[in-house]
């Protein structure tokens, strides 16, 4: 019954002050001694892999001038060639894992809205809409008029 907004900058989910200020009745400090010992034994505090971490803060700049290799690894904590020479460690690289978050996201819009090319194009942070369909083409081996065309055919 809550509202859904997709194509969004971050995921989560908005509680208003009013509920978050209800209180928790009933409150049973077994079951959340319980349950709290058994998340810290299932899901113990690790970091996830440097490419996940870039990945994750690439999607949420992507359409800002912060998506940049310095800015990234200045958001980890990380000189920008160190950040280069650990993604290369793990096989990738900041610009493959920005071109993927690139092809992904243009898939999702090409498939989930009807937003226009330009404005795509804009949101992905290409330079001309014409390299954004360059890369369209390479990636899908379709023009986004036709891979959109497709992905909205009935099966």
């Amino acid at each position: 019954g809550c509202p859904v907004h997709f194509g969004q900058n971050e995921d989560g989910i908005s509680f208003s002050e009013r509920d978050m200020a209800s209180p928790v009745i009933d409150r049973d400090a077994a079951v959340f001694t319980a349950v709290t010992a058994y998340i810290e034994r299932e899901f113990p505090h690790r970091h996830p892999p440097l490419h996940a971490q870039v990945r994750g803060i690439v999607m949420q700049w992507l359409w800002t001038a912060h998506c940049s290799n310095d800015r990234v690894a200045a958001e980890l904590g990380l000189h920008p060639r160190a950040l280069h020479r650990r993604l290369a460690t793990e096989g990738t690289s900041f610009q493959k894992i920005k071109d993927e978050v690139r092809r992904d996201i243009l898939r999702y819009y090409l498939e989930q809205t009807d937003i226009d090319f330009a404005h795509v194009s804009e949101k992905l942070g290409f330079s001309e809409q014409s390299v954004m369909t360059r890369s369209c083409n390479h990636w899908f081996g379709a023009s986004p008029t036709r891979l959109r065309a497709r992905l909205h055919a009935p099966a």
